[in-house]
């Protein structure tokens, strides 16, 4: 797909930071915004609008979560337009979630980080990469934190125990654990959850029949213990995002545009971007 003075395309923006303190405090939404906004003008699309969203790229179910995604496909839809993102990092950092997104998606998908349009295997590819990252660095943080600790290291600053806490991975038991990330996805899932009482945020996982890990109902005092583990993880999550964010706001050189006809292969089409550019891919 090409611009042209006599086929110009459309292109519908869409923008994704992890956090709303992020979204508060940072200009990286304008940053990210000022990238799609630059790549139209080189290329001759005709922006239509940017949407835009505040969530996880590693929840599995963004894609139904997310109503900036949801609205800049349906708007790209209407308008017959590609959606554009900075990069594809932007859409997911969860393979499957992709896959399954992907699957439906009938709009072209330009990425300004790659220089091209992205069909399916080269968008999970790059997400791929990008979800690896974040379990190198959990992983990482989580052995060294172990190491310390070996080493007789005492966290006895109560901001250090807390990071020390939503990267240990040792938690009361493996059910309990896995009782507390099921209870995190629940807070996730809207965000008024996050700002109930005990007793309430109890009662809806008793309707929800998220029982305690004796398969008891959860009570106003016996839920606190998780629901604390619970925001632990939600707040370490985040933390990884915005480390994320932080790799992706660097500069990045952009691919120049590659003219080649349309009856050229997508591989074909990477190797001329390539010889074109030695740097493509480097980042």
């Amino acid at each position: 797909m090409i611009a042209s003075k006599d086929r110009p395309i459309k292109a519908v923006g869409y923008i994704r930071l992890s956090t709303q303190k992020q979204a508060r405090e940072d200009s990286e939404f304008e940053k990210q915004a000022e990238r799609i906004r630059k790549a139209c003008e080189r290329r001759g699309f005709t922006l239509v609008v940017i949407c835009d969203d505040t969530a996880s790229g590693a929840d599995p179910l963004g894609a139904v979560r997310r109503d900036g995604l949801n609205d800049a496909v349906a708007r790209a839809r209407y308008e017959g337009a590609a959606l554009i993102i900075p990069e594809p990092t932007r859409l997911f950092r969860h393979v499957e979630a992709a896959r399954d997104f992907l699957k439906t998606l009938d709009v072209p998908i330009f990425s300004v980080k790659d220089g091209r349009f992205m069909k399916t295997p080269a968008l999970l590819r790059a997400i791929k990469r990008g979800e690896e990252v974040v379990h190198n660095i959990r992983e990482g943080t989580s052995e060294a934190m172990a190491a310390k600790k070996a080493e007789g290291v005492e966290f006895s600053d109560s901001a250090v125990r807390k990071k020390a806490a939503q990267v240990s991975a040792k938690v009361r038991s493996q059910k309990a654990e896995s009782i507390a990330r099921k209870i995190a996805s629940i807070l996730r899932s809207d965000r008024a959850y996050r700002d109930l009482s005990h007793k309430a945020l109890a009662d809806l996982l008793n309707r929800q029949r998220l029982l305690t890990g004796g398969g008891r109902p959860w009570t106003q005092n016996s839920i606190r213990p998780a629901r604390k583990r619970a925001e632990e993880i939600i707040r370490f999550e985040e933390e990884i995002d915005n480390i994320e964010d932080d790799f992706e706001a660097l500069p990045v050189a952009e691919v120049a545009p590659v003219p080649a006809p349309e009856e050229l292969t997508e591989d074909e089409l990477e190797r001329q971007i390539l010889e074109s550019n030695p740097n493509y891919g480097i980042f």
